[in-house]
Protein backbone atom coordinates (compact mmCIF):
# COMPACT_ATOMS: atom_id res chain seq x y z
CA UNK A 1 0.00 0.00 0.00
CA UNK A 2 1.61 3.16 -1.08
CA UNK A 3 -0.40 7.01 -0.06
CA UNK A 4 0.78 10.12 -1.73
CA UNK A 5 0.04 12.99 -0.71
CA UNK A 6 -1.05 15.43 -3.91
CA UNK A 7 -2.40 18.93 -3.43
CA UNK A 8 -3.50 18.67 0.19
CA UNK A 9 -5.35 15.23 -0.17
CA UNK A 10 -4.28 12.08 0.63
CA UNK A 11 -4.25 9.34 -1.86
CA UNK A 12 -4.82 5.57 -0.81
CA UNK A 13 -3.35 3.52 -3.42
CA UNK A 14 -3.50 -0.30 -3.16
CA UNK A 15 -1.81 -2.78 -5.77
CA UNK A 16 -2.15 -6.19 -6.08
CA UNK A 17 0.83 -8.00 -7.55
CA UNK A 18 0.21 -11.04 -9.57
CA UNK A 19 3.37 -12.99 -8.94
CA UNK A 20 2.33 -15.98 -11.60
CA UNK A 21 1.93 -13.29 -14.31
CA UNK A 22 5.01 -11.60 -13.52
CA UNK A 23 7.03 -14.93 -14.11
CA UNK A 24 5.06 -15.81 -17.18
CA UNK A 25 5.93 -12.54 -18.65
CA UNK A 26 9.23 -13.27 -17.99
CA UNK A 27 9.26 -16.97 -19.57
CA UNK A 28 7.38 -14.45 -22.66
CA UNK A 29 10.07 -12.13 -23.00
CA UNK A 30 13.14 -15.18 -23.00
CA UNK A 31 10.99 -16.88 -25.98
CA UNK A 32 10.57 -13.48 -27.87
CA UNK A 33 14.54 -13.46 -27.82
CA UNK A 34 13.94 -17.01 -29.17
CA UNK A 35 11.88 -16.00 -31.91
CA UNK A 36 14.81 -13.04 -33.20
CA UNK A 37 18.05 -15.41 -32.79
CA UNK A 38 16.78 -18.91 -33.52
CA UNK A 39 19.30 -20.29 -30.50
CA UNK A 40 18.68 -24.27 -31.32
CA UNK A 41 19.12 -23.46 -35.45
CA UNK A 42 22.84 -25.23 -34.79
CA UNK A 43 22.37 -27.89 -32.57
CA UNK A 44 18.85 -29.27 -33.85
CA UNK A 45 16.85 -27.88 -36.46
CA UNK A 46 13.56 -29.93 -35.15
CA UNK A 47 14.37 -28.39 -31.82
CA UNK A 48 14.54 -25.01 -32.83
CA UNK A 49 11.52 -25.27 -35.12
CA UNK A 50 9.32 -26.53 -31.78
CA UNK A 51 10.65 -24.02 -30.05
CA UNK A 52 10.49 -20.89 -32.41
CA UNK A 53 7.68 -21.50 -34.30
CA UNK A 54 5.42 -23.37 -31.96
CA UNK A 55 5.83 -22.43 -28.83
CA UNK A 56 7.35 -18.43 -29.18
CA UNK A 57 5.18 -17.92 -31.21
CA UNK A 58 2.77 -17.66 -28.78
CA UNK A 59 4.51 -14.67 -26.35
CA UNK A 60 3.30 -11.89 -28.26
CA UNK A 61 -0.33 -13.38 -27.67
CA UNK A 62 -0.13 -13.48 -24.44
CA UNK A 63 1.07 -10.39 -23.69
CA UNK A 64 -1.59 -9.02 -25.60
CA UNK A 65 -3.85 -10.95 -23.14
CA UNK A 66 -1.84 -10.11 -20.04
CA UNK A 67 -2.36 -6.79 -20.65
CA UNK A 68 -5.98 -6.55 -21.36
CA UNK A 69 -6.27 -8.65 -18.20
CA UNK A 70 -4.57 -6.00 -16.19
CA UNK A 71 -6.23 -3.30 -17.68
CA UNK A 72 -9.55 -4.77 -17.25
CA UNK A 73 -8.73 -5.22 -13.27
CA UNK A 74 -7.99 -1.40 -12.79
CA UNK A 75 -11.15 -0.88 -14.26
CA UNK A 76 -12.75 -2.21 -11.15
Amino acid sequence: MAIFQEKGWMINVERKTYYALDVAKFISAFLVVCIHTGPLLDVDATGNFILVQILARLAVPFFFVASGFLFFRKLD
